[in-house]
Parts: C-alpha cells; structure tokens; sequence
C-alpha cells in the first residue's frame, strides 16, 4: 500500500511518517513538503519513503494519485494577515480536490481536535470544525481522529522549567481542573495504524473518535511532572481567564490571540468544549504519559 501524508512538515505529520516507517515495513510512504530542504535526514534516507515537493494551499500542486490512503492535518494559522477560518477550509478543499482526482486514493484520515464538532464558541479549534465538514465525505473510507491537548504544547515551557529559578505558565484553571493530554508520539501511531486499515470496513461514515492520553491532567499534574524530570522544585504563573488576551498578545497577532482566548475558554469550566469523562463517543487511549514526553522533549 502507498500513504501520502499532507503536509509532512507539521510534529504530527512527522510523527505519522515515523510510525509508518517503524511499525509498517510494506507501506510505501509519501511526505508533502513545500520545501525539500526540511526532509529529515531519517526520512530522506528510509528506502521506503519519497519526499515530494506541494503546498496544501495551492491545490494544483497535489498529487495524490497512486496513493491508497491520505493522512492529512491542518496547519497552524498564526498570520494576522489572512482568516485562520476562510484558510483552513480552502486547504481543506484542496485536499478534498486532490482526493477526488487521485481514483486510487481509498480512505482519509484527518487529524482534528476534539471540541472538532462545535461550529461555533470555539475560537482557533473552528479551524477543525470547518476543515472536517469539508473533508467527511472525500471519498468512501473518511476516518476522523480528534486529539486532546496535545502534551507537547508544554515545550514552549522547557526553556524557563530548565532554568536557575525553575518556572511555567499555564492557563489551564483551576490548577486543579483535569483534561485529557496526548503525547504527538501516540497521535502518530494511531493515525498510522488507521491509515493502514484502508479496506477495513467502518460502522458509521465518517468514523470519528477522540484519542485522550493514558490520564487526564491539571496544572498541578503538569508541575509534579516537570518537578519528577528535573528534580527540582517548579513555580507555577497561573494566566487567570481574564488575563488571556494580554498572555497570547505577547507572543502571536492580536486577531490571532482573541480566536486563542475563545478557544481556551471554550475547554475550561463552563466551556462549550469542557471536556467530560463520560460521554457518548468512543474515546481510544494513547500510552505515553507527560512524564515521558518532557523527558523526550529535554533530550530534544
């Protein structure tokens, strides 16, 4: 079988790519690249994978054809200068074209987020929403994985947890307040392990499911882990809701940082998108806990 995944660049592109490779030594593996000079070494090296030069978001520059199956992923919108919204769902229909020309191409698989469903009330996360309407039904086999938060947002964290006076903001509040967390690592063996599946039969079209790690975690779960890494105390800067706008501002556009603020406080307490332990859909369960990501991310 031939898996062509679109684009490759983003960590969960990469991490799909990586489990393909390790753990499917009979699928032939295709990475979308807008610049051929970002291949990894690991990748550009494997007998079974092929670097091919395209962009999601100029549509004439896919080609799917040959390929069995798509695993494709939304890219972060961070530029003030276009609609993150309008953005995702053209890219999506790019896709959505290069499926319907490649007659080969047999399942999709997205990864989205969970709250994915919400068409509104969730700020950046509608990115998903409008990105999987258009996608659900591209060709017979659609298969949509919505990821909790990712673990490896934390990464942004490992300069000041590491330094002399060890410390992190979270804006996960209360400190006490759980979500589910998954580690890249088990996106991408999850993912690949769906891509490979392609024939299967599926009970419901699209197939949706969450991916929650092994627990769920709250910031005080978060500094025990980095305390557990490091052996040192950590201090925590909790970002109070009402503080949001002026934390993301710093760091990303100022249109960019209001989607931020809404989709945060759409997973808090009260959130439309609050995660709930019990629920109606089925939900899969990744291995890695945080204690192992932020090792992985500090030999990084």
């Amino acid at each position: 079988m031939r898996a062509i995944v679109a684009p490759a660049s983003p960590q969960t592109g990469k991490a799909v790519i990586t489990a393909l490779l390790q753990h499917t030594p009979t699928c032939e593996v295709v990475g979308v690249y807008r610049n051929l000079g970002k291949v990894p070494a690991a990748f550009a090296n494997h007998p079974s994978f092929t670097a091919v030069q395209g962009d999601v978001a100029d549509g004439r520059s896919l080609d799917f054809s040959g390929c069995d199956v798509v695993v494709t992923i939304s890219p972060p919108q961070y530029s003030s200068t276009t609609d993150p919204i309008a953005t995702a769902k053209q890219i999506a229909e790019n896709v959505k074209a290069a499926v319907l020309r490649a007659s080969s191409v047999k399942r999709l698989v997205y990864v989205s987020t969970v709250g994915g469903e919400h068409e509104s009330g969730t700020g950046e996360l509608l990115t998903n929403h409008v990105a999987e309407e258009t996608l659900k039904d591209a060709t017979s086999e659609v298969v949509l994985v919505r990821c909790a938060y990712f673990m490896q947002n934390w990464a942004s964290a490992i300069s000041t947890v590491t330094s002399d006076t060890p410390r992190f903001s979270s804006v996960i509040t209360p400190e006490d307040f759980e979500i589910p967390m998954v580690s890249v690592k088990d996106i991408g063996k999850v993912c690949a392990a769906e891509a490979t599946a392609v024939g299967a039969p599926l009970d419901v079209h699209p197939y949706v499911f969450e991916l929650h790690g092994s627990q769920w975690y709250s910031t005080n779960d978060v500094k025990k882990a980095f305390e557990e890494v490091i052996q040192k105390p950590v201090h925590v800067d909790l970002v109070t809701q009402d503080e949001l706008r002026s934390h993301f501002g710093a760091f990303i556009p100022p249109v960019v940082a209001d989607s931020f603020v809404e989709m945060t406080r759409s997973f808090l307490p009260g959130g439309c998108a609050m995660p709930r332990k019990e629920g109606d859909g089925e939900v899969r369960l990744g291995t890695e806990t945080l204690v192992d990501a932020f090792r992985e991310m500090l030999q990084d």
